[in-house]
């Protein structure tokens, strides 16, 4: 059998963004699937994809990965949010 790239299979991480706010996200291939609290989910397409970080966004909401560190909000207002 073959094994997929890590892309090919989905990956949950779990995110803490002070000072309450719990981020949980799904990512699979070029799309991100959010839950943050107890709404959602929203899945939010790939918009930019760069060696050191990518962006999700659906017009509304913005989530971007970096290693281990990500910020999220809506509109201009991002939150910093560290792996859970």
């Amino acid at each position: 059998s073959t094994v997929g790239t890590p892309l090919d299979r989905p990956t949950n991480i779990s995110y803490l963004c002070p000072p309450m706010m719990n981020l949980r996200v799904r990512l699979s291939g070029t799309s991100a699937t959010i839950m943050v609290d107890n709404d959602g989910p929203f899945t939010l397409p790939q918009v930019t994809e760069r060696a050191d970080y990518s962006v999700y966004s659906d017009g509304l909401h913005v989530l971007q990965i970096a290693g281990d560190n990500a910020s999220y909000g809506t509109g201009r207002r991002l939150r910093e949010c560290s792996r859970n």
